[in-house]
């Protein structure tokens, strides 16, 4: 089954939190996920992770746009069962 999950709402208000918490529970089910993040956003780390409020971390790719996304999704290396996008 497919399923498409977006969270939304105002600073604040634990997205980024509940995204961790799904990758988590992904891996946990022992499934692949590939993460992703904005190159642009570099409020709490410069590197390639995704960071809460809380000083949670996952690791991701940074991206510039969503055509870098579909390249690394699409190459051979990165079968994903679950892609997740923090700050479309």
């Amino acid at each position: 089954m497919t399923e498409f999950v977006l969270y939304t709402g105002p600073m604040f208000s634990s997205k980024t939190t509940q995204l961790l918490s799904r990758i988590d529970r992904c891996k946990y089910q022992k499934k692949t996920v590939v993460c992703f993040k904005p190159k642009k956003d570099n409020r709490y780390t410069v590197s390639d992770q995704i960071v809460t409020h809380n000083d949670l971390h996952m690791q991701c790719y940074t991206v510039e746009d969503g055509n870098a996304i579909l390249e690394i999704v699409s190459s051979s290396a990165n079968v994903a069962d679950s892609v997740a996008i923090d700050e479309i």
